[in-house]
């Protein structure tokens, strides 16, 4: 039976750390134009929807955001969305807006870490414990400095 497991990112911020994306918005701002390479062996399509193309309508009960794929009035049909989509080969490089590295680099982090996940399971090496959490962590750190290429905000702002 399928369940939805909510993660407690309290617990990260208790003791100290970052999310990535926390990380990611502390280095470059959504309007820099960023480096990004894709580091795994695969091609790539990484699908967006930048906010100039979204409509947002709010009140007090509810929010809907347009321009993304929906159903038609009569739900008989799919309306396109307004997203953009990168396609990036093994070991290529890309120049992107903040806004969509702030997609795209944990995107391609979480690849890597999948075809990590699947080597270790090849070799038998399974479960969760905290050793292998703190090796996770160690590994998105290391992961960051291959993806991310530069333009950081102290090239910018002076």
């Amino acid at each position: 039976m399928a369940e939805i497991i909510k993660e407690d990112q309290s617990t990260a911020v208790s003791n100290g750390q970052k999310t990535l994306g926390e990380i990611l918005r502390e280095m470059f701002d959504p309007y820099d134009m960023v480096g990004v390479k894709n580091i795994t062996n695969l091609s790539l399509d990484i699908p967006y929807l930048p906010s100039k193309n979204e409509k947002v309508v709010s009140n007090k009960i509810t929010k809907r955001v347009y321009g993304r794929e929906e159903l038609s009035e009569d739900g008989m049909s799919v309306i396109p969305g307004k997203r953009e989509t990168l396609r990036i080969g093994p070991d290529e490089n890309a120049t992107i807006s903040g806004e969509f590295a702030y997609v795209a680099i944990p995107f391609i982090i979480n690849i890597q870490l999948q075809l990590d996940d699947r080597k270790k399971a090849i070799k038998g090496d399974t479960g969760l414990n905290t050793q292998v959490l703190m090796e996770r962590n160690a590994r998105v750190k290391e992961l960051l400095a291959q993806v991310y290429l530069g333009f950081p905000k102290s090239m910018h702002k002076d």
